[in-house]
């Protein structure tokens, strides 16, 4: 059974979705939109701004994910910006989404490299990549860092929320917080040890560790090559001292001039240009 499309609009109002919360229902209207909205066999394509793919989705919180992700701004800014021949970083790719668009648009001369720890999410976005035929993405199975070694990444209950940060978790009860142990990496050293191409753009999404991302990988932002950079910026997450204006002023000390976004307490996308 296939959700109308009006029905699938409306799962996207912002009243009932407050509504849903303030009477403590979100799980039960997760089932019951999944059940519903959910693709034949799970598998969901989608048409962005410039180019589509196909994803693998096997919760109603993967399916929202690439539902949503599709129609984000920087998503479109980036598949506008970049060129067949091109290389873009994916830090936190999560399933996948903006690596498979982009890939499309940089074509098989052009190179995606894509940044997801989380093992389970790593293996579905293997399975996204090999879905939309793109032999032109690199994947890793790491996380990005001022250090190497390796942390807990802990999980929490609701979309991409994993993070590297115990308070970058959106908790939905007490008790101690699920994680696993995966593999962190500077960024700069694994760029040169793995002869990986330097980015003409770069996107950041990791539940508030985007602060230590840059500083580890701050090098290659700030060589001429890379022009644009899209961080999203969770101030409830991020640890102190650091805030949004200390990640601003991080990009800006690598040449990033132009810095646009509309700062506030949930999470917004800041774009950071050279030129």
């Amino acid at each position: 059974m296939r959700m109308p499309r009006v029905v699938r609009s409306l799962s996207y109002h912002p009243l009932l979705i407050r509504s849903v919360r303030a009477l403590g229902l979100r799980a039960p209207a997760r089932r019951l939109y999944y059940r519903l909205a959910a693709p034949r066999q799970g598998i969901l394509r989608v048409q962005g701004a410039v180019s589509g793919g196909t994803f693998v989705t096997r919760s109603a919180e993967q399916l929202r994910a690439v539902e949503a992700g599709s129609s984000e701004p920087s998503l479109e800014l980036l598949a506008r910006f970049l060129r067949p021949g091109d290389t873009v970083y994916d830090i936190g790719s999560h399933l996948g989404l903006y690596s498979v668009l982009l890939a499309q648009i940089v074509g098989p001369n052009g190179t995606v490299v894509a940044f997801e720890p989380h093992h389970e999410t790593y293996l579905q976005l293997l399975q996204n990549l090999r879905l939309n035929e793109l032999p032109n993405v690199r994947p890793f199975e790491k996380a990005l860092g001022e250090r190497s070694g390796s942390e807990k990444l802990y999980i929490g209950g609701v979309i991409a929320n994993f993070s590297l940060l115990p308070g970058g978790i959106e908790r939905s009860g007490g008790g101690e917080l699920p994680f696993q142990w995966v593999a962190v990496v500077r960024g700069d050293e694994f760029v040169e040890a793995e002869s990986l191409p330097i980015p003409r753009a770069v996107k950041i999404d990791v539940e508030g560790f985007e602060y230590s991302v840059i500083k580890g990988i701050e090098k290659t932002l700030a060589a001429p090559e890379c022009e644009v950079a899209c961080c999203e910026i969770h101030p409830r997450f991020l640890p102190a001292p650091v805030n949004p204006a200390a990640v601003v002023e991080l990009l800006r000390s690598l040449g990033y001039s132009r810095i646009e976004g509309q700062p506030g307490d949930a999470p917004y996308h800041v774009v950071a240009y050279k030129h």
